[in-house]
C-alpha cells in the first residue's frame, strides 16, 4: 500500500485541495494518508481530526520543521509495511494520473522518483501551465518524491 506523507502548518485551504486530489487517486491506488501537523493555529487540526481513521494524524505543539515532520511520517509508513512512500507538500495537489503513474513506476522496480507537477498555483497570483511551471518564472510549482522504503537502509539512518 502507498503511504502519502505531508506536513502542515496552517494553510487549511491548500491541505483540503491536496486531500481532494489524493481522494481521486485513491480510487485507483490503495493508499494511506499521513499528515503531520507542525502546530497549526488555524482550523487545520480540527478539520483533519474530523476525517477520523481516513487520515493518520500526528500533531506537534510547535513547528519542528518539515524534515522532522516527514521523518515522523516515514517512520510510521515503514512500521506499517508501506510498499511505496510519497512525500509532498500540503500546498499543492497532484494532477490527475500523477500518483497512479508514480506508484506504477515504483511497483515496476524503480526505487526512487522525484519531480514536479501541479494542479494549481500555491501563491494564487500566476496561472499554471500543464507542465507545472509558472509561465513567467519557469519554476516548478509542485515537488514530490516517491520511493520504495527498502532503499532506506542504503541511504539513511532510521
Amino acid at each position: 500500500m502507498l503511504h502519502v506523507i505531508t506536513a502542515t502548518l496552517g494553510n487549511l485551504d491548500h491541505t483540503k485541495e491536496l486531500l481532494r486530489a489524493l481522494g481521486k487517486a485513491a480510487e485507483k491506488v490503495p493508499m494511506r494518508v499521513i499528515v503531520v501537523d507542525n502546530g497549526s493555529a488555524d482550523d487545520t487540526v480540527p478539520y483533519l481530526t474530523s476525517w477520523g481513521t481516513a487520515i493518520q494524524l500526528f500533531c506537534f505543539e510547535h513547528n519542528t520543521g518539515v524534515a522532522t515532520a516527514w521523518n515522523t511520517g516515514i517512520r510510521f509508513a515503514m512500521a506499517n509495511n508501506a510498499d511505496a512512500i510519497l512525500v509532498c507538500g500540503n500546498d499543492t495537489a497532484p494532477l490527475p494520473g500523477t500518483v497512479e503513474r508514480l506508484y506504477a513506476a515504483i511497483q515496476s522496480g524503480i526505487p526512487f522518483i522525484t519531480g514536479t507537477e501541479c494542479a494549481y498555483d500555491m501563491l494564487g497570483d500566476q496561472p499554471i501551465v500543464g507542465d507545472g511551471t509558472w509561465p513567467l518564472l519557469a519554476a516548478p510549482a509542485y515537488s514530490f518524491f516517491m520511493f520504495n522504503p527498502a532503499i532506506i537502509p542504503q541511504i539513511a539512518a532510521f
